[in-house]
């Protein structure tokens, strides 16, 4: 685990005294035959942000590029300072209130960063990232995007969550169609520091910048990239006139930490639907993969279920769901989908795996001529795994933009609770269990979806779903859900052919960690200046990845300027000093 780790200092005027205390990492919570978990995860929000815009359906004419919105939501429960630089564009200033959404945007009509910024090229790296940072507060940052009946979005990682060794997670690219045109399977991969080797093993053929059919990159023969700080570069399948063109199970490894987007242009789920949709979602880096999942079917739909991706860690690895095999993988990294789950599920098995949830085609079982029974389309959600839930989730339901023809998203929460502790769980501070009537969040009215509430099988928690079916895109903006327990959240909206789901957070430790000791800090200085060294090089220790301050009052802060968030450093450093001596001071 890579820890964010923060020292407080308290000095006072005339007489100065140190008192330096770390914030120590938690143990891995276990998750015993009650499926009850007590240990307060890492906190899933940072202060660094970078990632890019994978390619979505570009369609000619009058629904084409004018119909493309990118959406940054930005917020933190104290009011702060967000800067935004796209590529190696000016640097943004936004202000953001405590609990309320700042959002960000590149329509047609609100231009705050150009559209461009998507990538459209394969195998080449490119300036076009996208960093969000703050100086003095923790944030939680998500982005959709969205054209028209092809839109999805992602709870972005903060470098802190970052690792050196992923498994992507995409689908099926569209088979070359006259009438469709080109949309293959995709991911990217982004660095915030230069001199990052980043090696990949693809499960298909890539392609380059010349003809979409030919391979620079042939399948299973591992190839290396270099790329430095603010590149992002995308790898698109190769076209072909069948299906299976699918990036799935590809392996990314690098010589420093890198942020890795799992994408798919337009897919149809399951192959061979005639409905397809945007995909696109944020990876865990294999070190955050754990044993236990939940998961709830997603409401609104009548026929199909979802389909599910495990990824596993070992050779001959079993995944079982609700106590029975789901799928027996051969190699390591070796991975299966398993299709149309229509009940809560419990996912376990004896060592670590990623485990992604995707809605289906809108179309997809549907027995009907007209088939217009269900909402939504395909959209793709990372499950974030028990041992990464905490008490307190910050979350945000998008205030999107209704397109030509399209009515705006029906949202819905799926919150994983145990049975015992509903009615200690609350949202915006209204109980779980007595909402009233409708719940009012963000000013307007949302009510619970039918079925309510369900028990996940043998394991004393459900899934409760609050939901906004009948009143379209209410309670856009900032939510808080709070618990005395560790507690799971994914959202998503659907409306007529399109959809958007994301996590409410995904945990950033390493929950197979040995590491619960506090890094050293060293201070050394006198009276009113002090350099506090900091050390995590002892033999299982996870080194530093971030540091700050939480308040400040007469004092200046100098961090080491050529400390890397998000890298993973054996030792630093941070300079601080009293302003002015005469009065009291604190940092």
């Amino acid at each position: 685990m890579i820890r964010r780790v923060i020292f407080a200092l308290a000095l006072l005027s005339p007489f100065v005294l140190f008192s330096l205390a770390a914030r120590t990492s938690f143990a891995q919570g276990r998750i015993n035959h009650a499926i009850t978990s007590e240990n307060q995860s890492a906190p899933p929000n940072g202060r660094d942000f970078w990632f890019c815009i994978p390619q979505n359906y570009f369609r000619s004419g009058p629904n084409g590029d004018g119909s493309r919105y990118f959406l940054i939501y930005i917020t933190s429960t104290r009011n702060t300072t967000a800067y935004v630089q796209v590529g190696t564009g000016p640097v943004m200033t936004r202000k953001v209130v405590a609990n309320k959404t700042t959002v960000v945007k590149s329509t047609p009509t609100i231009p705050e960063f150009p559209t461009s910024t998507e990538l459209g090229s394969s195998g080449v790296a490119e300036t076009r990232s996208i960093h969000i940072w703050s100086n003095d507060a923790d944030l939680s940052v998500y982005f959709l995007s969205r054209a028209l009946h092809t839109s999805d979005g992602m709870y972005c990682i903060p470098t802190t969550g970052w690792g050196t060794e992923y498994v992507v997670a995409s689908y099926n690219g569209y088979p070359v169609n006259s009438a469709i045109g080109d949309l293959p399977s995709e991911f990217c991969v982004v660095a915030n520091q230069d001199n990052t080797y980043v090696t990949i093993t693809p499960t298909y053929d890539i392609r380059g910048t010349g003809p979409t059919n030919i391979a620079i990159h042939p399948k299973g023969q591992p190839f290396s990239q270099l790329l430095n700080k603010g590149e992002c570069v995308q790898y698109q399948t190769t076209t072909e006139v069948v299906d299976g063109t699918d990036l799935t199970g590809t392996f990314v490894s690098a010589t420093k930490p890198v942020g890795v987007i799992g994408a798919s242009v337009c897919p149809n789920i399951p192959v061979g639907d005639p409905a397809c949709d945007h995909i696109l979602d944020m990876l865990p880096p294999i070190r955050t993969w754990a044993k236990n999942y939940f998961t709830a079917p997603f409401q609104g739909r009548k026929y199909g279920g979802d389909l599910f991706l495990v990824v596993g860690t070992k050779a001959g690895q079993e995944i079982r769901r609700n106590g029975s095999v789901a799928a027996s993988l051969g190699q390591p990294y070796d991975f299966a989908f398993i299709p149309d789950i229509t009940t809560p599920s419990y996912w376990t098995s004896d060592t670590t795996f990623m485990l992604v949830q995707y809605q289906q085609s809108k179309t997809h079982s549907d027995p009907t001529t007209a088939k217009t029974s269900n909402l939504g389309d395909p959209a793709m959600v990372v499950v974030n795994p028990a041992e990464q839930f905490g008490k307190k989730i910050v979350f945000q339901i998008p205030d999107s933009i209704i397109l030509s023809g399209q009515s705006n998203f029906s949202n819905v929460l799926n919150i994983l609770v145990p049975i015992s502790h509903e009615n200690t769980t609350l949202i915006d501070g209204r109980p779980l269990n007595n909402p009233g009537p409708g719940l009012t969040i963000g000013g307007k009215i949302l009510t619970l979806a039918i079925p309510q509430k369900q028990v996940i099988p043998g394991t004393g928690w459900e899934v409760v779903y609050i939901s906004t079916i009948s009143t379209s895109n209410a309670g856009e903006g900032t939510h808080v859900l709070t618990s005395d327990t560790t507690i799971g959240l994914y959202i998503y909206g659907e409306t007529d052919y399109d959809s958007y789901a994301w996590a409410g957070a995904l945990g950033i430790r390493s929950p197979t960690t040995k590491d619960t000791l506090p890094p050293i800090a060293i201070p050394d200085g006198r009276c009113f200046c002090s350099t506090v060294k900091l050390y995590d090089n002892r033999p299982i220790d996870t080194k530093l990845s971030s540091m700050g301050y939480d308040s400040v009052l007469n004092m200046t802060f100098y961090p080491d300027t050529s400390f890397v968030y998000g890298g993973g450093a054996d030792s630093s450093y941070y300079e601080i000093c009293v302003i002015d001596s005469s009065k009291p001071a604190y940092i």
